[in-house]
């Protein structure tokens, strides 16, 4: 799953690119921007499943600039305490009847 979402990022990194490249507009907009954004956002939200995902999750993160930067300068605290909360391990519930 996780390296479904890495896919589907760096495609739409391409397609922002190539737009943004070819226009010589504003890069923060358009179609391919917002797909390109919220494709960022699924990773930094994606709940990790195990610590491989975590690692995964810090190594990818950690390479791409554009993550760093949404990290680093979001205008609220969202971005770091989604990425915090995706790393937490899910309860478990118990089937013992509270027992």
């Amino acid at each position: 799953m996780f390296e479904d979402l890495i896919t589907k990022y760096q495609t739409a990194r391409s397609a922002w690119e190539a737009k943004f490249d070819e226009d010589d507009s504003d890069e923060n907009c358009g179609e391919e921007w917002t797909v390109y954004s919220d494709a960022g956002w699924a990773i930094i939200e994606y709940r990790c499943a195990n610590l491989d995902e975590i690692s995964q999750k810090a190594s990818f993160i950690s390479s791409d600039e554009n993550l760093v930067d949404t990290l680093a300068h979001c205008q609220s605290d969202h971005a770091v305490k989604s990425l915090l909360a995706s790393m937490i391990a899910p309860v478990e519930k118990s089937n013992n009847g509270g027992n």
